[in-house]
């Protein structure tokens, strides 16, 4: 039996039919009207100066959304964010109270550390050296730091490899897994550029 394909479809694929008609009408009138194409995390998105967030609870439900700039990653505005969004996030809420630490991540290959200070469970970032003073320091290469926030790879796998190289009492660190996990998923949560 010889079956023919729909004539529809078999002339779209040929570029013949309805005149005018192109083989992918959706992508001239689609991305005509976008502006600015970003890739971020591996997913590329329309943005016109930043993404739609979220506004917090407090704010009131007239406005529910807000534009949220793109940042690039392992920057001091990068760091700004995820202290901004941890402090509004209420999974990092259950375990901030109870939380005072600092936390230095340095990018050695392109030499850029910042501190990450805990205190009662409000998170505050800033610029700082390899030798700031802290009781938690995590060392790697940017594309590892990259991959970690990507989702390609977990930071205990990263540090049993040695990808990400630990300073600090080991015990502890095995008890803050929660608290570490949700910085690394809100760290992966907004749109940044790598």
């Amino acid at each position: 039996m010889n079956v023919s394909p729909h004539p529809a479809r078999h002339a779209r694929r040929q570029g013949t039919g309805a005149p005018g008609a192109s083989r992918r009408p959706w992508r001239d009138s689609r991305l005509a009207n976008l502006r600015n194409l970003r890739t971020v995390c591996m997913a590329t998105f329309a943005t016109d100066g930043g993404f739609l967030r979220p506004l917090p609870e407090s704010k009131g439900p007239a406005a529910t959304m807000m534009e949220s700039p793109v940042v690039q990653f392992y920057t001091k505005a990068f760091f700004e964010e995820l202290a901004r969004r941890l402090n509004e996030d209420a999974d990092w809420a259950r375990w901030g109270k109870a939380l005072d630490m600092k936390i230095v991540c340095t990018a050695i290959d392109v030499k850029r550390s910042f501190l990450i200070d805990i205190r009662k469970g409000k998170v505050s970032t800033k610029e700082a050296t390899p030798d700031t003073a802290a009781k938690y320091k995590f060392e790697g290469k940017y594309e590892t730091w990259a991959a970690l926030c990507k989702g390609e790879a977990e930071l205990q796998k990263l540090i049993m490899a040695g990808k990400i190289r630990f300073t600090g009492p080991m015990p502890e660190l095995m008890g803050l897994a929660g608290p570490l996990n949700r910085i690394v998923m809100v760290a992966r949560s907004f749109p940044k550029t790598f």
